[in-house]
């Protein structure tokens, strides 16, 4: 059972600081990562601050009694090892807000790289049209609707639940006008037009290695938007030996990749399946995240 006496013990009515430091306490007596960056997220979350704010507010904005109670409950949630993102239904991702549910994978900062790489491509091209497959809660094709707003932004998924989310971002990013979103499995279905460019972060984590993941990932995070069951490339394998058939000529393929040997055997695979371009970028860490190639 998780222990919670530090801030039951807190009175009512009482500031920011008070709770904060009990919150962080909590945390701290339950082996939490991170505990004061995740109280600071869930209570900036929860009284609608941003952490400057928190801070400065910290001795003269007092908590309700519901809110007492909400934090209390969220800070059994976190010592529990769910994701904050996931305790607040809110995450930031390429500087915009994002509702997020349990039916979809959070959008991680190294994907941001992925959306950059597809804007340069975007302009450099002048395409016309995107197509985002596996959208989850849409971060993906709403940042780049946004950031290319001459463009025409479609984006798939095979779980409703998690196109409900993606519509929802749509409209809080005041987008929905300038995406289609199609239920579509892009293993079993056809896709009947063609594109400029296609980009996708599907699920790459090889089975055994998704067995090793961390709690919080492994446990809270939807299992098919992190992995295939098998060996992290059956989506890959897909794209590459008929993606051509989804682009329009000189149209670009834009994948995240995973880490290890994944990257390299999947541009053995776009390779052998006669890609024009095909290409390795890396992230801001060094790494090659994100393959990117050419229909000739």
């Amino acid at each position: 059972m998780t222990y919670l006496a530090p801030l039951a013990t807190v009175q009512e009515n009482v500031t920011v600081r008070r709770v904060l430091d009990a919150g962080v306490k909590l945390l701290t007596d339950t082996r939490t990562d991170a505990p004061k960056a995740r109280a600071e997220w869930l209570l900036s979350s929860l009284l609608k601050l941003s952490r400057s704010q928190l801070h400065m507010e910290a001795d003269r904005h007092r908590l309700t009694h519901q809110q007492k109670n909400t934090f209390r409950a969220w800070l059994r949630r976190s010592a529990a090892g769910e994701p904050v993102q996931y305790i607040t239904g809110e995450t930031e991702f390429f500087g915009l807000p994002f509702t997020l549910t349990e039916n979809v994978l959070i959008p991680r900062p190294e994907t941001e790289r992925l959306v950059e790489i597809a804007i340069d491509e975007a302009n450099t091209s002048k395409a016309s049209s995107i197509l985002d497959i596996g959208t989850g809660s849409g971060a993906v094709a709403i940042s780049l609707a946004r950031s290319l707003k001459e463009i025409s932004v479609a984006a798939t998924d095979n779980n409703r639940s998690a196109l409900k989310v993606a519509h929802l971002n749509a409209e809080k990013n005041g987008v929905a006008l300038r995406i289609e979103f199609f239920d579509h499995d892009i293993l079993n279905d056809h896709i009947e037009i063609c594109f400029d460019i296609i980009l996708s972060n599907p699920p790459y984590v090889p089975l055994k290695e998704y067995k090793t993941l961390q709690d919080n990932v492994r446990c809270f995070e939807p299992r098919e938007a992190l992995t295939d069951d098998a060996d992290g490339l059956t989506f890959y394998r897909k794209f590459a030996s008929e993606g051509k058939n989804w682009l329009r000529e000189g149209g670009t393929m834009i994948l995240e990749v995973g880490r290890g040997e994944h990257p390299f055997r999947t541009k053995e695979l776009f390779e052998s399946a006669g890609w024009a371009k095909v290409e390795l970028l890396k992230d801001y860490n060094g790494d090659p995240r994100v393959l990117k190639a050419k229909r000739p």
